[in-house]
């Protein structure tokens, strides 16, 4: 039996032995600061877009009458990866050194509790691994007479039903630190369990859940619980024993748990089919596919709520009639509003409804909802393709799809190989488009094949491209067309020279006076910035000397004309004159 525990003990110690930098010169984690909250420095990660700050407990070592808790610095750098993940989504502390030493008398969780609540975030809960959620555990089934624990909690990989220690120390003061799943029947708050298949003391974590009060109200909260063994993993459940690999499935897992712990609040409205009847007023995009144990996007526009600057976004499960999310929005802003779901369970179709939900003199309800929702959740391979245009097809294996408002596609494709084809030319405007210039990985030609055994990403090239139009009333037009944008264009008049050495077609009282864009030019030929779409025209005008000319045999032409008049007079008027002459008989 000794034998037994010095393994346990020393399996227990693996996490703290795992140094990732040395704890000389190891700098601040990025984006935190440091805190001093019940007597130990905090690093805190804040987010003040979340309404929810996470209690961190990692792994330590255990003694016969308390368990220790290890700084941030002696995590593994998958957990450190993990506790970024967290970080990135909700505020976070961790230990930021020392050592912790929680006894069943310290109430460190309730202390945390309140600090958290103290600096204005809404939501707490705690998340512990190893030792860590050892702590947590027993505070959950001895809770506080103040009722200031967290608002939910997850324990993964934790030993929280260790017989034969309790056993061995059963005189020692603190040894109902390893009994926690004798008494789990007094947790009054939503509580997730991750263990890994391949720990061998993961039914401890089994006992824990079974002896769980059933699921619902208890004291004004409702009560979540779930279970969560995951498949080809150890203890650290978000490192995968075949390789090592860092696995994000248990934070997605966390994601979807703490966020139907905060939508909760909206329990009295389901069922909500009688509520929102008729509505169907509210227009949100999202993918219709996805993979499981993946975060997607779901993007919309509230309308305008008189009087009211602040709303409520809730998701709502067609299938298990139950909010599973809910966020505050501000209302008064046209800016799209984006909620981010969780897909953690196995099935083929999730079906979904969005909701707007207002609190006006003291009264909740649901002023708009969208048409139901439906995503395909798929296993496969993600093929992402990223253009840059947007409402383009994407034709794959033969089958046409379109990128959305970024330009982007996502496509969930089985393994082996698959064909992709964009079009070579997008017509922005008629004086504007787009020509493919090649794939990101070098393939030159927009019908490509694509091997696909993991998730792949392709990005492709496309350059814009304007219209040159040029025009001359004599002559011809040479370099018009389509130029890259920013590059220079050469224009250039071809006049055929006659055997006088004129020009043939243009009058030789007609000069080059330049361009509409440029008439100080002289040259027939021309250069053009494309910056945009261009049209430029051959200016001409009379010779000057060849307009004095005409001017002079204008003159001319009148003078002869005035001469003539005159003649002709007099040569009528003759013979009238010799009849005056005649002598009278």
């Amino acid at each position: 039996m000794s034998r037994d525990i010095i393994i346990v003990l020393a399996f227990l110690l693996i996490p703290s032995s795992i140094i990732p930098y040395p704890s000389s010169g190891f700098d601040q984690p990025k984006g935190a600061s440091v805190e001093r909250i019940a007597g130990y420095s905090w690093y805190h990660w804040m987010r003040p877009e979340s309404d929810s700050c996470i209690i961190w407990l990692g792994g330590g070592k255990v003694t016969p009458t308390y368990v220790t808790v290890n700084p941030y610095i002696l995590e593994s750098l998958n957990t450190m990866r993990f506790i970024q993940d967290l970080a990135g989504r909700y505020g976070l502390i961790a230990l930021a050194d020392g050592e912790v030493e929680y006894r069943v008398d310290s109430k460190l969780v309730s202390k945390l509790c309140s600090w958290i609540r103290s600096i204005g975030y809404k939501y707490v809960f705690a998340v512990g691994y190893s030792t860590g959620g050892m702590a947590i555990a027993y505070e959950l089934t001895f809770p506080d007479a103040s009722d200031s624990g967290p608002d939910g909690a997850v324990i993964i990989s934790s030993m929280v039903d260790w017989r034969e220690m309790a056993e061995k120390h059963k005189a020692s003061s603190g040894v109902e630190l390893y009994t926690s799943a004798r008494h789990s029947m007094n947790v009054r708050r939503s509580i997730l369990l991750i263990y890994g298949e391949l720990a061998w003391f993961w039914r401890q974590g089994e006992e824990y859940y079974r002896n769980l009060p059933k699921q619902g109200w208890i004291g004004g909260y409702w009560f979540f619980k779930e279970w969560r063994l995951m498949k080809g993993v150890e203890h650290e459940v978000f490192t995968l024993e075949e390789d090592g690999t860092y696995d994000s499935k248990p934070f997605i897992i966390i994601v979807d748990f703490l966020d139907r712990v905060r939508a909760s609040c909206l329990k009295g409205f389901e069922p909500t089919a009688p509520k929102i009847q008729g509505m169907g007023n509210l227009k949100v995009d999202y993918p219709k596919s996805a993979r499981p144990y993946t975060l997607i996007q779901l993007r919309l526009k509230t309308p305008n709520v008189e009087d009211l600057r602040v709303g409520k976004i809730a998701v709502y499960d067609l299938d298990d009639d139950s909010f599973v999310a809910a966020a505050e929005v501000d209302l008064s802003s046209r800016e799209p509003k984006i909620l981010e779901l969780a897909l953690v369970k196995n099935q083929t179709v999730r079906n979904f409804q969005v909701m707007l939900i207002i609190k006006r003199d003291g009264e909740t309800e649901i002023r708009g909802s969208s048409q139901p929702i439906k995503i395909d959740v798929v296993e496969g391979q993600l093929l992402r393709v990223e253009t840059g245009v947007s409402k383009i097809n994407v034709v794959i294996d033969g089958k046409t799809h379109h990128t959305d408002g970024d330009g982007d596609l996502e496509a969930y494709l089985g393994r082996g190989r698959h064909a992709i084809e964009l079009p070579k030319v997008i017509q922005v405007s008629e004086r504007e488009r787009l020509l493919f210039t090649s794939w990101g990985d070098g393939v030159v030609e927009s019908l490509r094949d694509v091997h696909l055994d993991k998730d792949r990403l392709l990005e492709a090239r496309y350059r814009t491209q304007y219209l040159l139009e040029a025009n001359s009333e004599y002559g011809a037009v040479d370099g018009t067309g389509w130029y890259d944008a920013n590059s220079t264009a050469l224009i250039k008049i071809h006049l055929d020279d006659s055997s006088d050495g004129s020009a043939k077609g243009v009058s030789p009282h007609l000069s080059f006076h330049g361009w509409s864009d440029d008439p100080e030019s002289k040259s027939l030929v021309r250069k053009v910035y494309m910056d945009r779409p261009k049209s430029v025209r051959a200016i001409w005008r009379l010779r000057q000397e060849d307009g004095n000319m005409m001017w002079l045999l204008a003159a001319t032409s009148i003078l002869t004309s005035i001469a003539t008049l005159t003649i002709t007079i007099l040569i009528i008027r003759k013979p009238s004159d010799r009849a005056c002459l005649s002598p009278l008989r």
